[in-house]
């Protein structure tokens, strides 16, 4: 639920790839993503474009979630990628940006971020002209009134529910439960098979069998030694909603068997020397690649100093001028008051860039709109987004669009060979939408299904 099963992409890059007749990527561009879940391919986009100099281009991300709490994860992120160099550091912004993407339980830092963070939300989902001016990338303006109350009530439980009330941990294991039954007393076992047998089968290599079952048995993805984990992570809570006053939640309902892996730590055939000589540790890797995209965003021609897995393993990877950021040490009355106080620095600006949230049952009456009748330049669907792929969403869709549409290659699935049947139904849908599949150039990874729609 909580993230996506494919790496995440750099969108202008698959346009030119893919474009018909070699034509060059120019003006404005329309992307179209349903059920992205974690906002990877906007913040690995706007990494690539800052990088490439291509900051006069303009990209409109239209975003479709099937829950809030999806909207409100990604506006965190956002917020959390788009810091300024001066507020938050790059290596402790990625360490950050990891905990808070794949970890149920965090460091005390990264917690105590998004308490922080929660509070500047609420203020911009209730006042547009502060978002404006805060974030000003981000747009909620086309949501309805009751999910912008949702999102302030999403992010009020960030920081209102008492951590000794609300046990993750428990939480986890209670889904583990439920899911193993009478092989719970095993577990261990279940986990060791689940790695072996359909976990590496699958290509994730990268990811030892410590990491695979450390996120089976606590959900904890990316962890370093010098890193003590002890607080919940709240934005992996699921349908927090007022009750009688009270803010409540429905628990954990993520996913426990795949992690966070695929989205920025799976490597490819080109990074199989990384693997020969980092065979056990994916978080080394996956920060390295979060790095380099947060290094792209900074848009700095310094050369990054990528520490080792012996440094992760023993440094202290905070800065003390970081420290008053993220560490809220006290709980007295005039801390708390400073904490709620608005924010008056600006996220950094991506150009001309804009991601547009829009709500949650708009797919139904999309193709209807006018503006958005052969809108959009690439369409992005999420493998459990496949009732989507259907002519009227690609009435939206511009002649030779590009359709691409995450496949099972990288899920643990139920059965042996659902993958295969996932692909059948997805070519399918695609003749059904007057797609034709196309080729990536030196494709290497098959996260996703590509196609090109055509009017004719």
């Amino acid at each position: 639920m909580w993230w996506g099963y494919s790496a995440a992409l750099d969108l202008i890059e698959e346009q030119k790839l893919y474009l018909s007749n070699g034509a060059r990527v120019q003006g404005s561009l329309h992307v179209l993503i349903i059920g992205g879940k974690d906002g990877r391919h906007i913040i690995k986009t706007l990494s690539e474009i800052n990088r490439q100099g291509n900051q006069n281009m303009e990209i409109h991300f239209y975003v479709i979630e099937k829950s809030l709490e999806l909207i409100a994860r990604q506006m965190l992120l956002l917020t959390l990628a788009l810091e300024p160099p001066q507020i938050l550091g790059l290596q402790e912004k990625s360490v950050l940006f990891l905990e808070i993407f794949g970890n149920t339980v965090i460091t005390p830092n990264a917690y105590n971020y998004i308490v922080n963070k929660s509070y500047q939300l609420v203020h911009m989902v209730t006042d547009l002209d502060y978002l404006k001016k805060r974030l000003p990338i981000v747009h909620i303006d086309s949501l309805k009134y009751r999910e912008r109350d949702g999102l302030e009530t999403i992010f009020n439980f960030w920081h209102q529910s008492p951590t000794k009330y609300l046990n993750i941990e428990n939480l986890w294991d209670s889904r583990l439960r439920r899911l193993l039954t009478s092989r719970y007393d095993s577990k261990m076992g279940v986990f060791d098979w689940d790695y072996h047998m359909r976990f590496c089968t699958l290509g994730k290599t990268s990811v030892s069998s410590a990491e695979y079952k450390k996120w089976r048995l606590k959900g904890i993805a990316y962890s370093w030694f010098d890193r003590v984990v002890s607080q919940p992570n709240f934005t992996l809570i699921s349908g927090a909603q007022k009750t009688n006053g009270d803010i409540i939640s429905l628990g954990y309902r993520g996913d426990i068997e795949n992690g966070p892996f695929a989205t920025f730590g799976l490597q490819s055939k080109a990074n199989e020397k990384y693997q020969r000589e980092n065979p056990r540790k994916c978080a080394g890797y996956t920060l390295k690649n979060i790095m380099n995209v947060m290094q792209g965003i900074v848009n700095t021609k310094e050369t990054i100093c990528f520490p080792d897995m012996s440094e992760l393993e023993g440094a202290v990877l905070i800065d003390d001028r970081q420290e008053s950021l993220c560490n809220l040490t006290s709980s007295t009355e005039e801390t708390v008051n400073k904490v709620m106080e608005r924010e008056e620095y600006t996220a950094m600006v991506m150009g001309s860039s804009k991601v547009t949230f829009l709500p949650v049952s708009s797919l139904l009456k999309l193709h209807e709109k006018e503006n958005f009748k052969e809108f959009f330049d690439i369409i992005v669907l999420s493998n459990d987004s496949m009732d989507s792929f259907n002519p009227s969403v690609m009435e939206t869709a511009k002649n030779n669009a590009i359709v691409l549409v995450e496949t099972l290659n990288f899920v643990l699935a139920p059965k042996k060979g659902d993958d295969k049947l996932f692909e059948e139904v997805i070519n399918e849908s695609a003749k059904k939408c007057n797609c034709k599949s196309i080729t990536r150039l030196n494709d290497v990874d098959d996260f996703f299904k590509r196609f090109e729609f055509s009017r004719d």
